[in-house]
C-alpha cells in the first residue's frame, strides 16, 4: 500500500515547486515529439500525466497537441496548486494504486521524474496496465541529479532534520526503469537518451532551488539559514554574465501493454 509519506516532501514546499518548474519552455519537446508518434494522432490521444505535481508537465503535454490530457496526484496539497494557477488540463488528487479512470480507456500513462515514488508498489502497476489499452504507452522520464542540482541537496542537507526512508528503487532514477518494465511484463520496452542544457539567471536558479522537497524537512528556526546557503550556492555557480547552466542526461523509458 503506497502511503502519503512515500512521496516525499513536495507537498511542503508545493507554491515554491511550481515556481520553480514555470520557468521557460520545456527542455526537451522531442520527448513530446517520440510519445505522439507511438501513439498516433495527438489530437485523438488519451493521456495521463501521473504525479503531475502541480500541473506543469500536464500543462506542457497539452500545448504539444495532446488535447486529451489529464493529471492525477496523491498529494492534495500539490493539486490545490495545480488548481490555483490553472483550470486546465485539469489535474486530480487520487492514489497511484486506484485510478479514477475506467479499464483500458488511456493511451498513454506519461510519468515525469515521480517514476521512483510508486515503482516498487504492485498495486500502483497494476492499476497502470488497468487503464491503458492494449498496445497502450507507459512512459518514464528521469535523469541522474548531477552537478550543482546535487549540490543544492548537500547545502540543503545540515539545516535538515530528514527521517524519511527513500523508496526501495530510488536509485533507478539515476539510471532508468527499462529493465524493471520488462520484469512488470511491458512489451517492446525501448530507451532514449538525450543530454540537453539548462541556462537560467541567478533569480531562476534561486526559484528552481526553493522547490526542493528537502526543504520541508528543515524547522523554521533554521530557514533564514538554508535560503541564505542556497543564494551564497546560486552565486558561486553562475559565470560572469549572471548565467547558471544546468545539465541534464535526460533518460526516456517506454513500454508497450
Amino acid at each position: 500500500m503506497i502511503q502519503r509519506s512515500d512521496f516525499g516532501g513536495f507537498g511542503d514546499v508545493a507554491l515554491a515547486f511550481n515556481d520553480g518548474q514555470n520557468i521557460g519552455p520545456y527542455h526537451s519537446s522531442w520527448i513530446f515529439d517520440w510519445l505522439k508518434k507511438l501513439v498516433g494522432p495527438a489530437y485523438g490521444a488519451h493521456v495521463l500525466d501521473l504525479g503531475c505535481g502541480t500541473g506543469t508537465i500536464t500543462r506542457y503535454l497539452a500545448e504539444a497537441g495532446f488535447q486529451s490530457v489529464v493529471g492525477v496526484d496523491p498529494d492534495p496539497r500539490m493539486i490545490a496548486v495545480a488548481k490555483r494557477v490553472s483550470l486546465y488540463p485539469l489535474c486530480v488528487c487520487a492514489p497511484t494504486n486506484a485510478l479514477p479512470f475506467p479499464d483500458a480507456g488511456l493511451d498513454a500513462v506519461f510519468v515525469h521524474y515521480a517514476f521512483e515514488h510508486f515503482c516498487h508498489d504492485a498495486a500502483s502497476i497494476m492499476e497502470v496496465r488497468r487503464v491503458l489499452r492494449d498496445g497502450g504507452i507507459l512512459m518514464t522520464v528521469t535523469w541522474p541529479v548531477t552537478g550543482w542540482n546535487k549540490t543544492r541537496n548537500e547545502v540543503i542537507q545540515p539545516f535538515a532534520l530528514d527521517d524519511r526512508t527513500p523508496p526501495p528503487y530510488q536509485h533507478l532514477a539515476e539510471t532508468g526503469y527499462a529493465d524493471l518494465l520488462g520484469d512488470y511484463g511491458f512489451k517492446k520496452v525501448e530507451t532514449r537518451r538525450q543530454k540537453t542544457t539548462i541556462y537560467y539567471t541567478m533569480d531562476q536558479a534561486r526559484r528552481y532551488m526553493l522547490g526542493s522537497s528537502l526543504l520541508s524537512c528543515v524547522p523554521p528556526e533554521r530557514f533564514l539559514e538554508a535560503y541564505r546557503a542556497l543564494d551564497k550556492l546560486s552565486a558561486q555557480i553562475a559565470d560572469a554574465r549572471g548565467i547558471v547552466t544546468r545539465e541534464l542526461d535526460v533518460i526516456v523509458d517506454i513500454g508497450r501493454r
